[in-house]
């Protein structure tokens, strides 16, 4: 109920925005797991809610897109969000002359949830978990927006919860 106006105002020329909700409660969870990495792999939606441990996992590989240019040049406005916490590094290897050398470099994957002010009223369970963009999306505009959209309209609830 709560992303589907946000879609509407900031992204209005989308047809249809799927949600689906995943969620590995434990490293037990197999199923849970299997099922993520399967999207991921697949290109399967474009935006990924995720916990810590599940994030921490994928962002490494260059499973998301990075945020960082985006949020640099006001394209996401992230007010005063901490993203620390958000810069994963990415390894890679490269073939250098023959030699394959490792590199990583440092890159915003994610957005963590539990620095924006988000009341459990609205449905989305913000502590320990991650905003990420899957980099195969085939939507980089629409997403970025929504992301937008999303941060702002978050602020804005919780500027009129103050007032009330």
């Amino acid at each position: 109920a709560f992303f589907e106006p946000i879609w509407k105002k900031y992204v209005p020329d989308m047809e249809t925005v799927e949600t689906v909700t995943l969620m590995a409660s434990t490293e037990q969870d197999y199923f849970s797991s299997m099922q993520i990495m399967t999207y991921i792999v697949a290109g399967q939606g474009d935006i990924y809610m995720l916990d810590a441990n599940t994030f921490k996992r994928y962002a490494p590989q260059g499973a998301f897109l990075p945020l960082e240019d985006f949020v640099k040049n006001g394209q996401i406005n992230t007010k005063d969000i901490d993203l620390r916490n958000g810069y994963i590094s990415y390894q890679y290897t490269e073939d250098v002359d023959g030699k394959e050398l490792k590199k990583s470099e440092l890159h915003l994957y994610g957005i963590p949830l539990k620095e924006l002010p988000i009341s459990e009223e609205l449905g989305v369970f913000s502590e320990n978990m991650y905003l990420s963009v899957l980099l195969a999306n085939n939507n980089e505009d629409n997403i970025i927006k929504f992301i937008d959209g999303f941060i702002q309209e978050v602020y804005k609830v919780k500027a009129e919860e103050k007032t009330n």
